[in-house]
């Protein structure tokens, strides 16, 4: 089974953000109550897309994190996730801009494997059609698109 199918479950996220929590000393919990079906379903109305059943899972785990790394401290709860081209508006621009007309850094097939040695890269044209799950860190954020199940 691969990693990403197991963490569509919410028992999964459970333990994972468990152990997660305790190998990075926290002295407290840093994660929040889990968000509600409920909540899931107003956050998917409000943004016009659903959510990727890993995603989803995670927030039913815990809605939100605190601490998440040095670069990106939080991961917002559902209330806060917002598309990034509407958040930054002049990141997307800065990069897609430079790049139209121009041919993809770096191929479907290495872009859609998170397993592969460049997946770090990332393709400007996708900013707009991106949400922004965590707040601004180390001139960082982490972002995810929706369209990419």
């Amino acid at each position: 089974m691969a990693i990403l199918d197991r963490m569509a479950n919410l028992a999964d996220w459970q333990l994972f953000l468990k152990e997660y929590a305790s190998a990075f000393g926290a002295d407290e919990w840093p994660g929040n109550p889990g968000a509600s079906e409920s909540d899931l379903v107003k956050i998917e109305q409000r943004l016009k897309v659903t959510l990727p059943p890993s995603y989803r899972a995670f927030l039913k785990a815990s809605n939100g994190w605190r601490k998440a790394s040095d670069s990106v401290p939080v991961l917002r709860s559902v209330e806060k996730i917002k598309w990034f081209r509407k958040e930054n508006r002049e990141w997307v621009d800065a990069y897609v801009a430079p790049q139209q007309g121009m041919e993809s850094p770096i191929s479907d097939v290495d872009y859609f494997s998170y397993t592969a040695e460049g997946s770090a890269k990332f393709d400007g044209k996708h900013l707009a059609q991106t949400l922004c799950i965590s707040d601004e860190g180390d001139s960082a954020v982490l972002l995810l698109n929706p369209m990419v199940v």
